[in-house]
């Protein structure tokens, strides 16, 4: 369970010091998801790494407190395929298609 608490505090830190670095405070998610499209086509600026680790924190938080409640039961199955489901979902909305 601490594992999980803390990628959650990492996920909203990492979101926070994204939107700071925005400058204002974005008034939707296409504001957020062209932040992130610019960050692919610049990896290695300091604003990059920020987005990336929010992205991955955020892919990876189903998994973990899926598993954290559902890991000695035979529901762990399906933790992962929602998991997928999640990743898929939010890339495609993020990161692939407009």
């Amino acid at each position: 369970m601490l594992y999980s608490v803390v990628l959650t505090l990492i996920c909203l830190l990492a979101l926070v010091l994204g939107i700071r670095n925005l400058g204002k405070f974005p008034k939707s998610l296409e504001e957020i998801r062209l932040e992130i499209e610019t960050s692919f086509a610049t990896p290695f600026s300091g604003k990059s790494w920020i987005w990336f680790l929010f992205l991955i924190s955020f892919f990876l938080l189903p998994f973990f407190w899926g598993l954290t409640f559902f890991l000695q039961s035979d529901a762990n199955v399906l933790v992962i395929v929602l998991g997928l489901f999640w990743i898929y979902f939010w890339s495609r909305t993020l990161i692939l298609f407009r």
